[in-house]
């Protein structure tokens, strides 16, 4: 097995670009699963509003509910 000595001045050039690299796919990944989560409330809303108006009737013939303090 061998074994080498590397220079920080070549380690630290090196570690700054795999930081740097790293950090633009996280950022990206990131801005991915924030899309994603957005899109997936905007459907969740659409279809509620959706069985909103298609149920209207059924929705606003139910009785008010009464609470009742004890």
């Amino acid at each position: 097995m061998n074994t080498f000595t590397v220079q920080n001045k070549y380690v630290d050039g090196i570690f700054d670009l795999i930081v740097n690299k790293l950090d633009e796919a996280v950022k990206a990944v990131q801005c991915e699963v924030e899309h994603s989560r957005e899109m997936k409330e905007a459907v969740r809303d659409i279809e509620r509003s959706a069985n909103l108006i298609k149920y209207k009737d059924e929705i606003m013939s139910r009785p008010k509910k009464e609470w009742f303090m004890g």
